[in-house]
């Protein structure tokens, strides 16, 4: 128990100082809603960071066909090994776990939350994020977070890499007709 007070402690101290959150992570069990925008981009364990749309493009190519209706097309990608990170909320820390499905939902409708440190996502009104409330960690809908709500961010990821980092950011900087001195 203390280490999960302890690590309560260090969310609540992150969340004072915006300026250090850098990511959003989400996993969740099938239909608790977690559609996120195409263009959202997504931290794998192994240091890629991929598209909403990029993941399920590959989905298609890599999973089986999970179910398919008008409305939603899913694919089972579990066995790929293809992982994100997510909170475990009973031990406060962050874990790698594996894809179980990617899913495209037909949905018109897309709720954009802007953290205060200017970090946005766009996503389904039912999608769930971890908020801290009273020491607990509870999970909110997007149509339901209101301003003054801390959602859960990481502030650190242990991440194994064969991306030369640098190298990636100063080749896409030059694409965008950025110097640098």
């Amino acid at each position: 128990m203390a280490s999960t007070e302890k690590s309560i402690e260090s969310i609540k101290k992150l969340i004072a100082k915006p300026e250090q959150i850098r990511n959003i992570c989400t996993s969740a069990h099938i239909h608790h809603g977690k559609c996120v925008s195409g263009s959202t981009r997504l931290m794998l364990t192994n240091g890629n960071v991929i598209t909403a749309k990029e993941l399920f493009e590959k989905s298609k190519n890599i999973g089986s066909k999970f179910k398919e209706t008008n409305e939603e097309l899913i694919y089972d990608i579990y066995n790929k090994k293809i992982e994100i990170f997510s909170l475990n909320k009973k031990t406060g820390k962050i874990e790698k776990k594996p894809i179980e499905l990617a899913w495209k939902l037909q949905n018109d409708i897309l709720f954009k939350i802007t953290l205060r440190n200017g970090f946005e996502v766009s996503t389904t009104p039912e999608h769930k994020y971890l908020v801290l409330k009273n020491n607990d960690f509870i999970d909110k809908e997007a149509k339901d977070i209101k301003l003054g709500d801390r959602i859960v961010c990481a502030r650190k990821l242990d991440i194994v890499s064969d991306v030369d980092l640098k190298k990636t950011f100063l080749y896409k900087l030059s694409k965008k007709n950025f110097m640098l001195g």
